[in-house]
């Protein structure tokens, strides 16, 4: 298989805070619900920071290996894919295609 032919497939989830902000439409508005319910908002954001950052360096990655595609788990049904690739399992932040 030539190199050219091989792609990753970058699998990515919404942190917490994203599916909060999804969900009570603003950023105000989901720190409210949190500290409501005595949780520390802080939490939420610094782990939606640690994961942006994350992602953001495994996309330069990527970008150095070749070609690549980044997905948000919830398309991943209605993603086409070759069905000679096999996928494992990588990380929390997606899947890795292996041919």
């Amino acid at each position: 298989m030539a190199d050219n032919d091989r792609k990753i497939v970058l699998v990515t989830r919404k942190t917490r805070l994203e599916d909060l902000i999804a969900k009570y439409m603003t950023a105000a508005q989901a720190r409210f619900y949190v500290e409501h319910l005595g949780a520390d908002f802080s939490d939420y954001q610094r782990e939606h920071d640690i994961y942006q950052e994350q992602q953001h360096r495994t996309v330069q990655t990527l970008e150095q290996w070749g070609r690549y595609q980044v997905i948000e788990r919830s398309f991943l049904p209605n993603f086409c894919s070759d069905p000679a690739i096999s996928w494992s399992r990588w990380a929390r932040t997606g899947w890795w295609p292996i041919r």
